[in-house]
């Protein structure tokens, strides 16, 4: 999706006294912004914010998010103030031309146009000159998920110290291209991940899919990882379209999200910009999930411990918000360092194995409230130690214990050996991070990389590389030229990592599925395995049309009330099919669309609806999704708003077969959701 700023909306604005223009593309708060429905997708309005600044806000997927830092608006670029060394980097928008400019090198230079649209209409085109070249910085590139970088007013604007020059500019080779991936992923494949042991007792790692949860088959994945979101320059890579194009052109079968949550960078945390950096999780997890690939979200700490209540509100909201797909990996505390602060030189004082778990203990028992995904915990001494933890385990079902090494310092012999003893002594190991070269992040490709490759092979040990990033070192996947521009590293990665990696993928066939229940369907952890009665892996992408997967539709109140709505099968901006539901006039009654499934309910089973969605109105677009009986409605159901995955309660079928139908209803006065998945799962049980 490509943000769309609305310049107008009916008047021209003007242009006031402190320099900002007031127009109706402006609002006095986010309070007032419209409902962001699926025809208002893409469009941007801007907010006033407490010190009269602006804060540009993108209707994506259903709600409203933030795009960067203040950024200052006027009414044309005369009335820009100059470009100053201290403003290097800082941007402004001139709403007259529809443009974005950056200060640089002492001039305010084009740096992206935006076409107007009209608010309410679907936006009528997307930013019209993508790499346009500036004066003095060459080639510049928006992607397509990238959000506008921080200005304020002429009074205040911020110093190069606390905003990088290369905030939100995009390197020389477009990534816009790159769409997800069709057809099965590895997580079709493997299913969840989960810790076990072999037939020798000793630790790996396993899949949900029947053939991939017993010993000799178990599941080995290769990704990279994202540098530090709070980077500036690097941050351009956390998007849709970079993992889009990692999964097209290098075939990653994981990517690692390296949330920075404490420290300041001059581009702030998570903690101090939380809505831009959830912004960028949330791309990132969705385009894995888009890609079927797994993805870590990653608490890039050093010192986590030291706050373990950020680190639970973090859990909390990611495995609410994520918990219930089995892409998604919780990697609670990277790297533990020092005994007492984050330096990197710990002078032999590192921190104790004790107060690791401790910190973590605490955090795993936020994330299962939600989500009985795998967990990855830290170990002594940057995460080269996760023997450590074999006289004193954590008390949890799916664990891992990460190792991370750079083969310029590290060895297999030493380092390796440590993880081995873990591994023998029954704890599954997860490679979170490694390098190619010295631990510093710099130096040469190391002539032991094929000796650690070998290793993690002969030890099935997942892996991401260290990082998807142009910055001026030997660990950068890309050289300073940008993306798709192979550094030395990134080339021996790409031909000696990736290349093992298969070429395609199959679904997995047992029917299998693990859900865990959001916080609007119940609580604790729940389960369920079993064959999907709807047939295929339960997304609507066999689907040409909804009759011909077995559904049926019907508009309840058509003879009564007039309407504007639908209920469809349609792709929506992730390039996923959806059962979508959206109606515009306020009607009396409750519901007003509904899909239709007909089937039988065969005794000698417990059945059950999960799924997943999300709802364009949180306040209107309510959803039904249930099974009734004739006229006996909701034998089971499920009812709510639909932000990720949902669960009906369970029904133990006893007696005789009874035709059935489940039903989706919708469309609650204004609003609408859509339904990217929905399975019907039956397990055998005994009626007796």
């Amino acid at each position: 999706m490509v943000a769309t700023v609305v310049t107008g909306c009916g008047g021209s604005g003007t242009t006031a006294a402190n320099g900002k223009t007031d127009g109706e593309n402006i609002v006095a708060s986010v309070d007032d912004l419209p409902n962001c429905t699926p025809k208002r997708e893409g469009n941007v309005l801007f907010v006033t914010e407490e010190d009269g600044n602006y804060q540009m806000q993108v209707c994506e997927d259903g709600i409203w998010k933030e795009m960067g830092q203040p950024l200052a608006v006027f009414e044309s670029d005369d009335e820009f103030p100059n470009c100053t060394p201290s403003r290097e980097g800082n941007e402004a928008y001139a709403n007259s031309e529809s443009t974005v400019y950056v200060c640089n090198d002492g001039a305010w230079t084009e740096k992206m146009q935006v076409q107007a649209s009209e608010n309410g209409k679907e936006p009528t085109s997307s930013f019209a000159d993508e790499g346009k070249k500036t004066e003095s910085s060459g080639s510049t590139e928006m992607d397509d998920d990238e959000s506008s970088s921080s200005s304020v007013p002429s009074s205040s604007f911020r110093s190069s110290s606390s905003i990088n020059s290369s905030t939100s500019v995009k390197s020389s080779t477009s990534m816009a291209s790159f769409s997800p991936r069709v057809g099965p992923g590895p997580v079709s494949q493997y299913g969840e991940l989960k810790v076990g042991t072999n037939s020798s007792g000793k630790g790996r790692i396993y899949g949900t899919c029947n053939d991939y949860s017993t010993s000799g088959h178990e599941v080995q994945v290769r990704g990279m990882s994202l540098f530090w979101s709070m980077d500036s320059a690097q941050s351009k890579y956390w998007s849709k379209s970079t993992v889009n194009g990692l999964v097209q052109k290098l075939n990653i079968e994981l990517i690692r999200a390296a949330m920075g949550v404490d420290g300041d960078w001059g581009y702030g945390n998570y903690f101090t910009k939380t809505s831009f950096y959830q912004g960028l999780m949330d791309d990132v997890v969705q385009a894995a999930i888009d890609n079927d690939i797994y993805v870590i979200i990653d608490y890039h700490s050093h010192i986590a411990n030291e706050n373990v209540a950020n680190a639970k509100s973090f859990f909390s909201r990611m495995a609410q918000k994520w918990g219930g797909y089995d892409n998604v990996i919780f990697e609670v505390f990277n790297e533990p360092a020092c005994a007492v602060g984050g330096s990197t030189n710990c002078g032999g004082s590192f921190m104790s194995w004790s107060t690791i778990k401790n910190y973590a203990t605490q955090v795993i028992a936020t994330i299962r409230q939600y989500s009985d995904n795998l967990v990855i915990v830290g170990t002594p001494m940057w995460d080269q130690q996760p023997n450590a933890a074999i006289s004193s385990p954590i008390n949890d079902a799916n664990v891992a214990y990460a190792f991370h090494y750079y083969a310029g310092t590290h060895s297999t012999s030493s380092e390796g050996a440590n993880a081995v003893e873990a591994m023998n002594a029954g704890l599954s190991v997860f490679v979170s991070e490694w390098g190619t070269i010295n631990a510093d992040g710099d130096g040469s490709v190391a002539g032991t990389n094929s000796g650690w490759q070998t290793w993690l092979d002969t030890y099935k040990l997942s892996s991401a590389n260290w990082a998807v990033s142009d910055k001026a070192e030997g660990a950068s996947m890309f050289t300073t030229a940008g993306a798709w521009n192979y550094s030395a590293s990134g080339n021996w990665v790409k031909n000696n990592v990736f290349s093992k990696n298969p070429s395609t993928y199959t679904t997995c066939g047992s029917g299998q599925s693990v859900i865990t229940p959001t916080s609007s369907s119940s609580s604790g952890t729940v389960v369920i395995s079993g064959t999907d009665v709807l047939g295929g892996d339960g997304v609507f992408d066999n689907c040409s049309s909804l009759t011909s997967c077995g559904w049926t539709t019907q508009n309840l109140s058509s003879t009564t009330y007039g309407w504007d709505g639908w209920v469809k099968l349609d792709l929506n901006d992730d390039y996923e099919y959806v059962l979508g539901f959206y109606v515009e006039e306020p009607f009396v009654y409750d519901w007003y669309l509904q899909a239709l499934y007909s089937f039988t309910l065969t005794p000698g089973y417990t059945y059950q609806i999960v799924g997943d969605g999300y709802t364009y109105d949180s306040s209107h677009g309510t959803v039904s999704i249930g099974v009734l009986i004739n006229t006996d409605v909701g034998i089971f159901d499920w009812e709510g708003t639909v932000d990720g995955e949902f669960m009906s309660e369970t029904y133990n079928a006893c007696g005789t077969s009874q035709p059935a139908t489940l039903y989706v209803s919708g469309g609650k006065m204004i609003g609408g959701f859509a339904i990217r998945n929905i399975r019907l799962l039956r397990t055998p049980i005994s009626c007796n």
